[in-house]
Formats: structure tokens, C-alpha cells, sequence
């Protein structure tokens, strides 16, 4: 997958993302269980993380200063910040910016476990990649 579509599909992500949690919500189907919410709001930061960690990880010839590329763990921790940052900053907006939405802790709670969730998967999969390119 090429770094532009990439970049693409965690922009539109990030967009939709935003949206559906600051619209008003809307109804279709019952919940089929209890936590369901927070379920979608793990899922959903599990694959936010997923998708800009992915990107930067292809373009990681993103440079510090002194030219040295960034290490995989640090590009793995930024994001993670981003993203739990970033879900922070979307419960103040649903206070602030909406009279339908209310700020909870709970989906915080879910948001960084889905980018935990995201960094374990991160890191079995580069750790499998390593070992599979050691053994050839």
C-alpha cells in the first residue's frame, strides 16, 4: 500500500472519527449489550493508532536533527501520545462544543486501551517481521 494512500485513509479516518463524535448521535439499532459503546470507542483508537502508526513507520524517513531516522519505539510512543491526546481533546469538545454530548472518563479509559491494544498488536507484528527476516 503506497504511504499517500495511506496517509489518505488515516486522514479520512481521523476525520470521520472527529465527526462521529461531535454530531449528534442518531439511533438505527439497539445496542446488543451494555459496554457497546466502549467497544466502538477501543476499536476506534485501536485503529486510528494502527493507521498513523503505519504511515509513519513507511515514511520513516522522516529525520531528526543530525539526519538520524526516527527508531520505531519513538515513533510508536509519539503516536500513542497523539492519540490518547487527541482523544482527550475530542471528550473536552463534546462538552464544550455540544449541548447533546457530555464529556466522560469512561471513554477515555476505552480510547487508551484501544491504543494499547494497537501498540501490542504493533509490536508482535514488527517483532514476527524481525524474526522472519533474520531466519532468510
Amino acid at each position: 500500500m503506497g504511504r499517500n494512500v495511506l496517509l489518505f485513509l488515516a486522514l479520512g479516518y481521523t476525520v470521520a472519527l472527529t465527526l462521529g463524535s461531535l454530531v449528534k448521535p442518531i439511533t438505527l439499532v439497539e445496542q446488543p449489550f451494555r459496554y457497546m459503546d466502549k467497544v466502538m470507542h477501543l476499536s476506534a483508537y485501536c485503529g486510528l493508532m494502527l493507521l498513523w502508526t503505519l504511515w509513519l513507520l513507511l515514511v520513516k524517513r522522516l529525520k531528526l536533527k543530525a539526519s538520524q531516522p526516527l527508531p520505531v519505539r519513538r515513533i510508536i510512543l509519539i503516536t500513542a501520545i497523539l492519540a490518547v491526546g487527541y482523544g482527550i481533546i475530542i471528550e473536552v469538545c463534546q462538552g464544550l462544543l455540544t449541548d447533546y454530548r457530555t464529556p466522560d472518563g469512561w471513554d477515555i479509559l476505552a480510547n487508551t486501551t484501544g491504543v494499547l491494544l494497537a501498540i501490542l498488536v504493533l509490536r508482535l507484528f514488527i517483532n514476527n517481521v524481525e524474526l522472519f527476516k533474520s531466519k532468510f
